[in-house]
């Protein structure tokens, strides 16, 4: 199984990911989980600490930055 890295958490127009290291119980015990397979190749930064949560490409973006997505706008 992929290694968990963190939780996701609606944040502003999308959502950001919280690291395993910096949610709480209750937001570990409600929030979607998000493994390292989930978002590889992108950048995920931690939204509360800001440390990276997976070795990835620098060529790509951050995948879950609480920006919505002009792809998914219909």
């Amino acid at each position: 199984m992929s290694l968990l890295i963190g939780f996701l958490r609606a944040w502003g127009d999308g959502y950001v990911v919280v690291g395993d290291c910096c949610a709480t119980a209750e937001q570990q015990s409600s929030l979607p989980a998000v493994y390292e397979i989930n978002v590889l190749p992108y950048k995920q930064p931690c939204c509360v600490c800001g440390r990276e949560l997976v070795a990835a490409n620098s060529n790509f973006p951050v995948l879950f930055d609480g920006q919505r997505s002009e792809q998914n706008v219909p």
